[in-house]
């Protein structure tokens, strides 16, 4: 009876803990993406999302070494739908302040929602990174609640050799 009595708990137990895990929702993450550049050379990288509950609208800090990398223009990817705008560019910083808000409606899709384009200014450690910072609530969902997210950081992975047989330093 204790046999039974303890593999019919044991069961209980493995479903329960399967229908938490089923049941659990997956976070919003934002997400910069990782590319390959050599000193002199433009480099494009993006943001973009994932597990996507609907964003209405938010602000998000782009943080960069400024050494390392020059901030030169952002472009909206098209199928983000809202209205993005440069609030604030510290280039000494290494640091740029987007706000976006729902134009002809709330985006509800993975994918890119902006392409940032740097110059790769100097030889670093063979990465610069780039940083995706959101403050606590700022990210709105359709429902017009703060969103839960989690970010992913990237950057650009530098070509030492070929910085080293082209430009040694290039600083505009």
């Amino acid at each position: 009876m204790k046999k039974i009595l303890c593999c019919i708990c044991a069961v209980a137990l493995v479903f329960t803990a399967f229908v938490s895990v089923v049941g659990a929702e997956e976070l919003c993450v934002i997400k910069v993406s990782t590319a390959e550049g050599a000193v002199g050379k433009t480099v494009v990288l993006t943001v973009s999302v994932e597990n996507n509950p609907g964003i209405a609208g938010g602000m998000l800090t782009i943080d960069y070494d400024a050494e390392t990398l020059r901030f030169q223009s952002a472009s909206v990817a098209e199928e983000f739908g809202m209205t993005v705008t440069t609030i604030a560019n510290d280039a000494d910083k290494g640091s740029v302040l987007f706000g976006f808000v729902g134009g002809y409606g709330d985006f509800c899709e993975d994918g890119e929602i902006l392409r940032l384009s740097f110059v790769l200014r100097t030889v670093s450690n063979g990465f610069a990174p780039v940083k995706v910072r959101i403050d606590k609530n700022s990210l709105c969902g359709t429902d017009y609640k703060a969103l839960e997210y989690e970010t992913v950081d990237g950057g650009v992975n530098v070509s030492l050799i070929e910085s080293m047989l082209g430009i040694k330093d290039r600083t505009e």
